[in-house]
């Protein structure tokens, strides 16, 4: 899409930085994933893989999903954005089936609070969480 954009527009210099940016980065990223993934990293690696690969996803689906309607209402937005998770949803269901993939937890450590039992699992999806929604909205806030 950005290259025939950028023909259209009759910007054929920025053709080699589109191609980069949108094909060969991505490309890379799942190059450098396949090749380590033979050795049987650590958990910790393997995290940091699994982000290097969705990360590229973002600049692709603005280019996709969002930049043809970036000027439209936020009504248009926020329907376009919920169709997107209903379709990523939809894609991860028939890739993964609806068990998903199951994987060790990082930690086994376990408490219980208040007669309620507590894994090291969830005390790091909710710290990680926090942290995460702390440094969006310092971003936010920095605009």
């Amino acid at each position: 899409m950005e290259v025939v954009s950028l023909v259209r527009g009759g910007a054929l210099r920025e053709t080699p930085r589109a191609v980069f940016f949108y094909l060969a980065l991505p490309l890379m990223a799942v190059g450098i994933v396949w090749v380590a993934m033979r050795y049987d990293p650590p958990m910790a690696v393997r995290i940091v893989l699994a982000l290097l690969l969705i990360m590229p996803i973002s600049p692709l689906l603005d280019r996709i999903v969002f930049r043809p309607v970036a000027d439209a209402s936020v009504l248009l937005l926020l329907t376009v954005s919920v169709a997107l998770h209903f379709a990523l949803v939809g894609l991860g269901l028939l890739f993964f089936g609806p068990e998903g993939v199951r994987t060790e937890p990082l930690t086994a450590f376990s408490m219980e609070i208040a007669g309620i039992h507590v894994s090291g699992q969830t005390i790091l999806i909710v710290v990680a969480a926090m942290v995460f929604s702390g440094l969006l909205f310092l971003f936010l806030i920095s605009r």
